[in-house]
Protein backbone atom coordinates (compact mmCIF):
# COMPACT_ATOMS: atom_id res chain seq x y z
CA UNK A 1 0.00 0.00 0.00
CA UNK A 2 2.73 2.31 0.84
CA UNK A 3 4.16 2.14 -2.68
CA UNK A 4 1.02 3.13 -4.23
CA UNK A 5 0.51 5.98 -2.02
CA UNK A 6 3.66 7.72 -3.87
CA UNK A 7 1.69 7.19 -7.50
CA UNK A 8 -1.39 8.31 -6.04
CA UNK A 9 -0.12 11.53 -4.66
CA UNK A 10 2.29 12.01 -7.97
CA UNK A 11 -1.33 11.80 -9.68
CA UNK A 12 -2.98 14.03 -7.59
CA UNK A 13 -0.26 16.56 -7.84
CA UNK A 14 -0.14 16.26 -11.80
CA UNK A 15 -4.01 16.53 -11.85
CA UNK A 16 -2.83 20.32 -10.84
CA UNK A 17 -4.00 22.97 -8.01
CA UNK A 18 -7.60 23.65 -9.72
CA UNK A 19 -8.76 19.94 -8.54
CA UNK A 20 -9.70 18.67 -5.24
CA UNK A 21 -6.84 18.71 -2.68
CA UNK A 22 -7.90 15.48 -0.96
CA UNK A 23 -8.70 12.08 -2.40
CA UNK A 24 -9.35 8.47 -1.49
CA UNK A 25 -8.05 5.39 -3.39
CA UNK A 26 -10.42 2.10 -2.23
CA UNK A 27 -9.69 -1.31 -3.27
CA UNK A 28 -10.59 -4.49 -2.41
CA UNK A 29 -8.65 -6.43 -0.23
CA UNK A 30 -7.63 -9.94 -1.31
CA UNK A 31 -6.72 -11.29 1.77
CA UNK A 32 -9.88 -10.69 3.89
CA UNK A 33 -12.34 -10.35 0.97
CA UNK A 34 -12.95 -6.72 2.40
CA UNK A 35 -11.69 -3.38 1.48
CA UNK A 36 -8.81 -1.34 2.36
CA UNK A 37 -8.91 2.58 1.57
CA UNK A 38 -5.96 5.44 1.65
CA UNK A 39 -7.55 9.51 2.30
CA UNK A 40 -4.95 11.51 0.98
CA UNK A 41 -4.02 15.59 1.74
CA UNK A 42 -1.59 17.11 -0.46
CA UNK A 43 0.69 19.49 1.21
CA UNK A 44 3.25 20.27 -1.13
CA UNK A 45 5.24 17.67 -4.29
CA UNK A 46 7.49 16.31 -1.32
CA UNK A 47 4.74 16.05 1.79
CA UNK A 48 1.19 14.54 2.35
CA UNK A 49 -1.37 13.70 4.89
CA UNK A 50 -2.10 10.34 4.58
CA UNK A 51 -4.91 8.41 6.42
CA UNK A 52 -5.06 4.33 5.97
CA UNK A 53 -7.73 1.81 6.92
CA UNK A 54 -8.21 -2.03 6.22
CA UNK A 55 -11.35 -3.84 7.07
CA UNK A 56 -9.73 -5.85 10.30
CA UNK A 57 -10.34 -2.51 11.80
CA UNK A 58 -6.92 -1.34 11.55
CA UNK A 59 -7.30 2.70 11.40
CA UNK A 60 -4.47 5.37 11.20
CA UNK A 61 -3.27 9.34 10.16
CA UNK A 62 0.26 10.21 9.07
CA UNK A 63 2.08 13.18 8.08
CA UNK A 64 4.21 11.85 5.37
CA UNK A 65 7.84 14.13 3.81
CA UNK A 66 10.01 12.66 1.30
CA UNK A 67 13.61 12.29 2.69
CA UNK A 68 15.85 10.04 4.11
CA UNK A 69 14.64 7.48 6.89
CA UNK A 70 16.67 7.95 10.16
CA UNK A 71 16.48 4.93 12.46
CA UNK A 72 16.85 7.23 15.21
CA UNK A 73 13.79 8.92 14.75
CA UNK A 74 11.71 5.94 15.73
CA UNK A 75 12.86 6.71 19.41
CA UNK A 76 11.30 9.72 19.59
CA UNK A 77 7.98 10.91 21.08
CA UNK A 78 6.26 12.77 18.95
CA UNK A 79 2.83 14.48 19.03
CA UNK A 80 0.72 15.06 15.48
CA UNK A 81 -1.28 17.90 15.79
CA UNK A 82 -4.34 18.70 13.33
CA UNK A 83 -6.85 22.18 13.32
CA UNK A 84 -9.37 22.57 10.79
CA UNK A 85 -10.72 25.92 10.25
CA UNK A 86 -10.54 27.92 13.53
CA UNK A 87 -11.43 24.83 15.62
CA UNK A 88 -9.68 23.45 18.16
CA UNK A 89 -6.16 21.75 18.47
CA UNK A 90 -6.65 18.03 18.21
CA UNK A 91 -3.76 15.83 19.37
CA UNK A 92 -2.63 12.78 19.09
CA UNK A 93 0.65 10.55 20.22
CA UNK A 94 2.39 9.46 17.10
CA UNK A 95 5.87 7.42 16.01
CA UNK A 96 8.11 8.10 13.16
CA UNK A 97 8.10 5.30 10.89
CA UNK A 98 9.42 4.19 7.26
CA UNK A 99 6.58 4.50 4.91
CA UNK A 100 8.57 3.55 1.82
CA UNK A 101 11.66 3.72 0.39
CA UNK A 102 11.79 7.59 -0.16
CA UNK A 103 9.13 8.66 2.59
CA UNK A 104 9.04 8.66 6.39
CA UNK A 105 5.99 9.24 8.16
CA UNK A 106 4.76 10.60 12.24
CA UNK A 107 1.62 8.43 12.23
CA UNK A 108 -0.80 7.92 14.97
CA UNK A 109 -2.78 4.60 15.25
CA UNK A 110 -5.07 5.64 18.35
CA UNK A 111 -8.19 4.98 16.55
CA UNK A 112 -10.75 7.29 18.22
CA UNK A 113 -8.35 9.94 18.38
CA UNK A 114 -7.90 9.88 14.70
CA UNK A 115 -11.37 9.23 13.80
CA UNK A 116 -12.40 12.31 15.62
CA UNK A 117 -9.61 14.45 13.45
CA UNK A 118 -11.06 12.29 10.23
CA UNK A 119 -14.18 13.18 10.98
CA UNK A 120 -13.41 17.40 11.60
CA UNK A 121 -11.47 17.42 8.44
CA UNK A 122 -14.63 16.13 6.80
CA UNK A 123 -16.10 19.76 7.86
CA UNK A 124 -13.64 21.88 6.78
CA UNK A 125 -14.40 24.71 4.68
CA UNK A 126 -10.85 26.68 4.74
CA UNK A 127 -7.88 24.75 5.67
CA UNK A 128 -6.64 22.36 7.59
CA UNK A 129 -3.52 22.84 9.71
CA UNK A 130 -1.36 19.78 10.70
CA UNK A 131 1.94 19.59 12.57
CA UNK A 132 4.47 17.58 14.18
CA UNK A 133 6.52 18.11 17.66
CA UNK A 134 9.03 15.82 19.34
CA UNK A 135 10.15 17.78 22.76
CA UNK A 136 13.32 16.03 23.12
CA UNK A 137 14.81 16.81 19.55
CA UNK A 138 13.14 20.23 20.06
CA UNK A 139 11.79 19.36 16.17
CA UNK A 140 8.10 21.14 15.52
CA UNK A 141 6.76 21.59 11.60
CA UNK A 142 3.61 22.71 10.37
CA UNK A 143 1.85 22.77 7.03
CA UNK A 144 -2.01 23.58 5.70
CA UNK A 145 -4.28 21.82 3.05
CA UNK A 146 -6.86 23.58 1.50
CA UNK A 147 -10.19 22.03 2.12
CA UNK A 148 -11.16 21.28 -1.09
CA UNK A 149 -12.46 18.03 -1.63
CA UNK A 150 -12.21 17.26 1.55
CA UNK A 151 -15.78 16.24 2.65
CA UNK A 152 -16.08 14.16 -0.33
CA UNK A 153 -13.08 12.63 0.11
CA UNK A 154 -13.33 11.48 3.65
CA UNK A 155 -16.86 10.63 3.19
CA UNK A 156 -15.81 8.10 0.69
CA UNK A 157 -13.04 6.84 2.91
CA UNK A 158 -15.14 6.61 6.22
CA UNK A 159 -17.75 4.36 3.90
CA UNK A 160 -15.18 2.07 3.01
CA UNK A 161 -13.79 1.42 6.12
CA UNK A 162 -16.91 1.12 7.65
CA UNK A 163 -17.23 3.92 10.01
CA UNK A 164 -19.61 6.65 7.84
Amino acid sequence: MRVRTIVFAGAMIAAGAAHAQWDTKIEDDIFSGGKKAMLLGIISPNSFVVADCDSSGELSIAYSEKGEWNAGMALGEFRLLIKVDSGSVMEAKAKAEERNSDYFQITSDDADVVLEMIKQIALAKRSILVGIEEPSFDMKHSATIGASGSTKATKRFLDACGRG
